[in-house]
């Protein structure tokens, strides 16, 4: 970790942000930190009903704790909502959304960082918490 990768190394950016997943948890906890970042990347790598969820999850954690994001967070988090509104229907957008605000920290952290699973169906995740997905192609 640390090296710098190009701009727009979509792949790069996820083994990063997975090797730092362990430092991050252990540390700061997944919480709020960083989701929206790691939502924009899921978005932009095609896995647009994980990104949504993993906003929903980042919006809910930012509100349960009264914290106001950096700059750089509402900027990631400002593309990131451009983005679905762009790819889903309004009511699309806060239904998804509203799968993510009723995710685990647990499950929010795996969906963000593991691009093997993709779009869950509707939030019916199962008792292992598993989480499945498909992918679509994004344009970027």
């Amino acid at each position: 970790m640390g090296s710098r990768r190009p701009l727009g190394d979509l792949d790069a950016a996820l083994a990063a942000f997975r090797e730092a997943s362990a430092l991050i948890r252990a540390s700061l906890r997944f919480g709020k930190k960083g989701t929206h970042h790691l939502a924009l990347r899921a978005m932009l790598a095609g896995y647009l009903g994980n990104a949504a969820r993993v906003a929903g999850y980042a919006d809910a954690a930012y509100a349960a704790s009264q914290s106001v994001r950096q700059p750089n967070e509402a900027r990631a988090r400002e593309r990131l909502h451009g983005l679905l509104h762009e790819e889903f229907s309004a009511d699309e957008v806060l239904r998804l959304l509203a799968e993510g605000a009723k995710m685990s920290e647990d499950q929010a952290c795996r969906l963000a960082l593991d691009n093997a699973v993709d779009e869950w169906p509707s939030l019916s995740v199962n008792v292992n918490g598993d989480v499945r997905s498909e992918k679509r192609p994004h344009p970027r």
